[in-house]
């Protein structure tokens, strides 16, 4: 008998445990695309949204698609800001396909905690959401440029990285990670909106628009911004920049390296990063700590305007010396402002807890003393290993 109002009692669980009880239309849904993150009078944080209305399937409208929508909120809570834009917005806000998220440069010097608490505590953000740094210009300001699509947001860093070799994209989990782990401090790409030099062509459609002074704008990446426990305190400029991505990206193909030519001081030649590899190794001696630097680079020759009709093996040879040479310093300059910030966005606080454990916890309570004064050596090894200028 008790068997059978198990049976009874199990097939009733089933029938009201099937179905999606959470169930939301997809018409019923407002798809935000990116957020932006602001400091407001007051403390308040300002919380501006581009978002688009998804087209049911087999929906035809017989116009174009309409523009995202920009909508621009504030509140002393992250979450009730948020959620103020349901005042005026009849659709229900979409969080989980955000492609890109900017923090004004005022909030992060001034109340950084208030932005990483709303970000780490928000279940709908994706942790691979690409971060930025709004600089000179506020959120909103970036997201209505955005007119048509944010395409140029979810894109800037990572085609800037691939085709010139700067900027490092920086995901939320990976902010949040250098944040709170000791012995590294975390970077953030900036960007700002520029006026557009007259008769300019180079910025596609999407890149730029015309405000209605008739002024045309764009965006445009500017600097690394450092940061050091839980607010900004510097930046890397674009040179700077080029040498933190030798160190630190997680891509390993891309960008120009553009070098003096050895043959015409007047010249310049622009290689190809085909590859590259890069490896930072702690070694102790005694109390002095130094940084072992080996970095490997594959190259080809992609532009060269010395002159020189044929390139020889020799030719070759002392473009690769002068390569090593500029990567070096490039590297050289990164190190030597991140020591002068005295801001471990190298890791290598990290690394010396990973490979010398007993010496991280020696220096660990004085590392802030301790990193501004840590030698460093740089090998760099090139190899051009393509052109179609030689015969």
């Amino acid at each position: 008998m008790t068997r059978k109002y198990l049976l009874f009692f199990t097939i009733i669980i089933l029938l009201y445990g099937t179905g999606c009880w959470d169930l939301q239309e997809i018409g019923d849904k407002a798809v935000t695309t990116s957020i932006g993150l602001d400091l407001e009078e007051g403390s308040k944080l300002r919380f501006s949204s581009l978002f688009i209305s998804p087209t049911l399937p087999g929906e035809t409208t017989g116009a174009l698609p309409s523009k995202p929508t920009l909508t621009v909120t504030s509140d002393y809570s992250g979450a009730m800001a948020a959620r103020r834009i349901l005042l005026s917005l009849s659709r229900i806000p979409e969080y989980a396909h955000i492609r890109s998220i900017i923090i004004c440069d005022d909030l992060i010097k001034n109340n950084l905690p208030l932005a990483v608490d709303f970000l780490t505590r928000n279940r709908n953000f994706s942790p691979k959401t690409t971060l930025m740094v709004s600089v000179g210009s506020h959120p909103e300001e970036i997201l209505a440029l955005a007119n048509n699509t944010d395409r140029i947001l979810k894109q800037l860093v990572t085609v800037s990285e691939f085709q010139l070799g700067i900027y490092v994209p920086v995901s939320v989990n990976d902010f949040i990670y250098r944040l709170l782990t000791p012995g590294i401090e975390p970077t953030v790409p900036q960007i700002t909106v520029e006026a557009a030099k007259p008769g300019n062509k180079t910025a596609s459609a999407g890149d730029k628009t015309e405000d209605p002074s008739g002024d045309i704008k764009k965006l445009v990446l500017r600097g690394t911004a450092v940061f050091k426990l839980n607010k900004k305190i510097g930046e890397l400029n674009e040179y700077e920049s080029r040498g933190f991505r030798w160190l630190n990206s997680r891509s390993k193909t891309g960008g120009l390296l553009l070098i003096k030519s050895p043959f015409n001081p007047d010249a310049y030649t622009a290689l190809e990063i085909l590859r590259f590899s890069s490896n930072t190794k702690p070694m102790v001696y005694g109390n002095k700590i130094k940084m072992q630097i080996k970095i490997d680079a594959r190259l080809t020759l992609d532009e060269n305007s010395s002159g020189m009709e044929t390139i020889t093996p020799a030719s070759l040879k002392k473009m690769e010396q002068t390569a090593n040479q500029e990567i070096s310093r490039q590297v050289s300059s990164c190190i030597r402002k991140s020591q002068n910030l005295n801001s471990d966005i190298l890791g290598w606080g990290l690394l010396l807890l990973q490979c010398q454990p007993y010496t991280w916890k020696q220096v660990k309570g004085n590392w802030n003393d301790t990193f501004p004064m840590v030698e460093y050596d740089i090998k760099t090894e090139t190899s051009i290993i393509s052109t179609s200028l030689s015969k």
